[in-house]
């Protein structure tokens, strides 16, 4: 990777978004690095933001800024098929609610599956 990496934080105990962020990466031509949500980058970059928000998205550090969830998906496009399907993203409504509207289903059959928080902290543990 070259110049300043682009950070994927994810839920490693969750498998679908394991399997995510690994494809993320690989489809990006490796200019995204990856990291669970908890361990030293993570807390580097995530320690600030209340626990409910950090365990319940992925997150995108990109640029100096931080975006989550839906927000980080033209990032990610951009990343992933190029900088014209970014703009197209960004600018046709109709593909920017269709994207929203899947990283949705995916997000409350995350939460239905119990993996949500996967790599979270246990009290106790």
């Amino acid at each position: 990777m070259t110049g300043t990496p682009v950070r994927l934080f994810y839920d490693a105990g969750c498998g679908p978004c394991s399997f995510f962020a690994h494809v993320s990466r690989s489809a990006a031509h490796r200019k995204i690095a990856i990291f669970p949500l908890t361990g030293p980058e993570g807390d580097r970059w995530l320690g600030e933001m209340p626990e409910d928000r950090r365990y319940d998205s992925f997150h995108l550090a990109i640029g100096g800024r931080l975006l989550s969830a839906a927000d980080a998906l033209p990032s990610l496009v951009g990343l992933v098929a190029g900088r014209a399907a970014e703009r197209t993203y960004r600018a046709a409504t109709p593909v920017r609610r269709a994207g929203d509207r899947l990283y949705w289903r995916f997000w409350r059959a995350r939460r239905a599956g119990r993996c949500a928080a996967g790599d979270q902290p246990r009290a106790g543990s």
